[in-house]
């Protein structure tokens, strides 16, 4: 079955996007210096000429350029050049004369390109051919000489009979064609994916927005995030599935296990309320820092995963001086930078701070835990609770979300914790009105009425990660219209207005796809969003 158009457009972009990526192409100027059938020509004193073609320094890198094109060149490939602008006709066909015609003109500009970029109808003046009889050789356009360069000197070895002419001249004229030609339908795919940005951007075409999204190249090197477990020798493994915990003899292998490998490095640290209770106690390590030739010694101290502590202590052991504990500012992931937050929270709550050496029943140090401000208490709050959606949002979605920058709002707190409940099925109770919204009649309803408006997903934007948020629908039994007057640029007759609910009462928002619940008993099982720090009867 052959793809559809929406599937070939696609494709196109993410191979585009490829090709964009190349190091010949990232500089348009150097990329159109490449795709220039010139040459710079020298009148020696002897009476000949020099001709001097300009190509790029590393004939390999050209390589895979030529490599990352070719699909738009064969017509066996669903992204084959006329494919593409076949099915992007398609599309401006099916859209409204309006707002396509201008995009019409532009989409024929680029086939006709596309048409005589790849005809083989061109000659180049400096084709130097070495054959015993001249008179005799079979033309070969620039077209001819390229895709024989690619045929025969490149992917395989032997030419088939259409490609045979190109033999007739040597191996640095196909060469020097596949460059101009190569480098000028990589200047083609670019300008093609431009116009796919526009029609994008003018809602003429709706592209998931993965494929601007979806890797493209592989940098020199690659690194992945893993779990790693160990086990005694000879272990086996508990089963196929290792999206799960292994469980059995497997245990996770961390930073704080390796350093615990020593068990010189290994401690206790124990925390205690203000009446001398533990609330918490973690098995952790130290690693002694190097001195700055100062009276103080640095120790850090590994608590748990993605929290470390740095201990500043006096260089004598047992001599007074300073003490000082403060937590590390910020951590490489957001599961770090979670664990932080969370643990900036229990020293908040504790009184003292103990760490044990290995086997010791007294603390060997004992640190007044520090009090958190306001402001910071309530940072650490918020960042816990978008940290944490976060994580859900991701494992619901399978979707790796971005890196968390630790700025963000009330608003986007609101939106993010919906966006969760959304996802885990949850009747939510979200907004007390919406719009503005233009009623083109300016015909509106006097009386009370149920209502429910359906939301298309979007992309929200959260403390600077992108999140997907689901279809979903708002609804209430009993909404009220109000009128904010006439709205002339949208008609003669049209009228501005919002719908809100009766006074304390919120719209109901779910979404369909991942919610079950009936729709008498939507009320009933309506959820708040739980927020710390934010009245959700008082948040406009």
């Amino acid at each position: 079955m052959p793809p559809s158009r929406q599937e070939v457009i696609e494709g196109f972009v993410v191979r585009a996007r490829r090709i964009e990526a190349h190091s010949l192409v990232r500089d348009p100027v150097v990329l159109a210096s490449h795709a220039e059938d010139r040459f710079e020509m020298n009148l020696l004193v002897d009476g000949t000429t020099r001709l001097t073609h300009r190509l790029p320094p590393d004939e390999e890198v050209f390589e895979s350029l030529a490599a990352r094109v070719r699909p738009l060149l064969l017509g066996q490939e669903s992204i084959y050049h006329t494919k593409v602008t076949k099915a992007l006709k398609r599309l401006l066909d099916a859209a409204p004369d309006t707002a396509a015609q201008q995009h019409r003109n532009e989409l024929a500009d680029l086939k006709n390109a596309w048409n005589a970029a790849a005809s083989g109808d061109t000659y180049s003046v400096a084709q130097l051919a070495r054959s015993e009889d001249p008179q005799n050789v079979t033309p070969a356009s620039n077209v001819l000489l390229a895709e024989a360069w690619m045929y025969i000197d490149l992917v395989h070895v032997d030419p088939d009979q259409t490609r045979r002419a190109a033999l007739d001249c040597p191996m640095r004229t196909r060469y020097v064609a596949a460059v101009r030609y190569y480098c000028r339908v990589a200047q083609l795919v670019v300008r093609t994916l431009r116009y796919v940005e526009k029609l994008r951007e003018a809602g003429v075409v709706e592209l998931d927005h993965t494929m601007w999204e979806r890797e493209v190249v592989v940098g020199s090197d690659f690194v992945e995030e893993a779990v790693l477990y160990t086990a005694p020798v000879g272990t086996e493994p508990t089963g196929e599935d290792y999206s799960e915990e292994p469980g059995g003899r497997w245990t996770r292998f961390t930073l704080i296990e390796a350093v615990r490998q020593d068990p010189r490095r290994r401690l206790r640290a124990v925390f205690r309320g203000s009446g001398g209770n533990s609330l918490a106690e973690y098995d952790g390590a130290f690693v002694p820092r190097p001195s700055n030739g100062d009276e103080v010694r640095r120790v850090d101290v590994l608590i748990t995963d993605g929290v470390v502590c740095h201990l500043r202590l006096p260089a004598v052991p047992n001599a007074p001086g300073p003490v000082s504990m403060e937590l590390a500012e910020r951590s490489e992931t957001n599961s770090a930078d979670l664990a932080r937050y969370r643990f900036l929270l229990l020293i908040d709550e504790a009184a003292t701070v103990e760490f044990y050496g290995e086997g010791d029943e007294e603390p060997h140090l004992t640190f007044t835990a520090p009090d958190l401000t306001d402001e910071q208490s309530m940072r650490a709050h918020a960042s816990v609770e978008v940290l944490e959606d976060l994580q859900v949002v991701e494992c619901l979605t399978g979707r790796r979300l971005g890196r968390f920058t630790g700025v963000t709002n009330d608003a986007e707190r609101v939106l993010l914790r919906v966006t969760r409940m959304l996802y885990e099925g949850s009747v939510v109770k979200f907004v007390r009105s919406f719009g503005p919204r233009v009623e083109q009649s300016g015909e509106l309803p006097q009386e009370e009425h149920s209502c429910f408006v359906r939301e298309e997903p979007k992309t929200i934007t959260v403390a600077g990660v992108e999140v997907p948020m689901p279809a979903f629908v708002l609804w209430h039994p009993q909404v009220s219209t109000q009128d904010l007057g006439p709205s002339p640029e949208h008609g003669t007759d049209a009228r501005m207005f919002q719908v809100v609910t009766p006074a304390g009462q919120f719209f109901f928002a779910l979404a369909p796809e991942f919610c079950s619940v009936a729709s008498d008993d939507l009320a009933q099982h309506a959820r708040t969003w739980d927020l710390h720090g934010i009245d959700q009867h008082a948040f406009t």
